[in-house]
């Protein structure tokens, strides 16, 4: 049986989550090393006003935070005006960003290089799903997958010019929507 400092090691260079870190030390019968808390906690007062005031910052443009399963956190004005028009359906309760970017009656009618959009956004999602096993992701990409493509994306390819990847720095793979307004 691996030791846990040896879980800890091979989890590091798989690149995997904290919460699969964890779940790792638990098959192996350790107990969990890294503590999770909902970021409402108090102790994360500072790192939400972070977040808001970086959001703030990106304006005009819409910025949004979200969490390990796409769900919107936070978000500055200007989403507000790129989700005009999208269902209220996909904006009640918890709003999922992927689902809202993919659906039929969200952004998806909306985006010039929807092909290419949709393949950067299944691929994530699935890379996601390799690090993590979670069921909720799974489902969500098997929804996400379900969704036609939209009429105006039914072309073989899009122009190169709106195939480019964002010129904006992020922390993941990036690619970017082309929005038709």
């Amino acid at each position: 049986m691996p030791s846990r400092d040896m879980i800890l090691r091979l989890s590091e260079c798989l690149n995997l989550p904290l919460r699969a870190q964890n779940a790792m030390l638990l098959a192996a019968g350790f107990a969990p090393a890294y503590g999770e808390r909902a970021l409402a906690a108090p102790e994360f007062e500072a790192a939400r006003g972070v977040i808001d005031r970086l959001l703030t910052a990106h304006e005009p443009h819409p910025a949004l935070a979200v969490d390990r399963r796409w769900t919107l956190i936070s978000a500055n004005r200007a989403v507000d005006v790129l989700t005009r028009g999208v269902s209220e359906d996909l904006l009640a309760g918890e709003i999922n960003v992927l689902r809202l970017s993919l659906h039929p009656a969200g952004l998806a009618p909306r985006i010039v290089n929807f092909k290419q959009w949709r393949s950067h956004i299944l691929a994530r999602l699935a890379h996601d799903i390799e690090l993590s096993a979670d069921p909720a992701l799974a489902a969500l990409l098997d929804e996400l997958r379900s969704y036609p493509t939209p009429k105006h994306a039914l072309g073989d390819r899009a122009p190169i010019a709106e195939t480019r990847p964002s010129p904006y720095p992020s922390s993941s793979t990036a690619a970017s929507a082309v929005w038709n307004s």
